[in-house]
């Protein structure tokens, strides 16, 4: 099972990810064709800063208006990311698979971060369903 792990698996997981996202970001520039008023207007100058400016926590006035969502995002994300990445497990497989590791977190960081990762798919999914449960039936908004 290691070595399937480690051999074949690992190929197939980086095609699924480096390929879903180019499917991904061909499939949204094709949407964005279609729009007529934003595409013209489209340049990566501006994509580009846009993108840094959503990156920064509370740049936007949608993320100061809604600090909670923003810390609970950050941190789910940042910890979603770090975790696995700087994790020392995974830093051992790589340096014995491809010959370089990262800097490592402890075991406790990592179980703190988890934890982080779960409580936030908690939190998420019980906004969802809040958001679900307190929206209206169309029929009893027509008045």
């Amino acid at each position: 099972m290691y070595d399937f792990l480690t051999g074949p698996f690992v190929w197939v997981t980086f095609f699924l990810f480096f390929g879903g996202s180019i499917y991904k970001i061909v499939t949204m520039l094709q949407l964005a064709k279609r729009e007529k008023v934003i595409y013209p207007f489209m340049e990566f100058k501006y994509s580009f800063r846009s993108i840094i400016h959503w990156i920064v926590p509370f740049a936007s006035r949608n993320m100061r208006l809604r600090p909670v969502m923003t810390v609970v995002t950050f941190a789910f994300h940042l910890s979603l990311l770090i975790a696995p990445l700087f994790l020392i497990a995974h830093n051992v497989l790589w340096q014995k698979a491809w010959g370089f590791s990262l800097w490592t977190i402890s075991e406790l960081t990592a179980d703190i971060m988890t934890i982080i990762v779960i409580c936030g798919c908690l939190f998420f999914l019980l906004r969802r369903i809040l958001a679900v449960t307190t929206l209206k039936p169309a029929s009893s908004r027509a008045a």
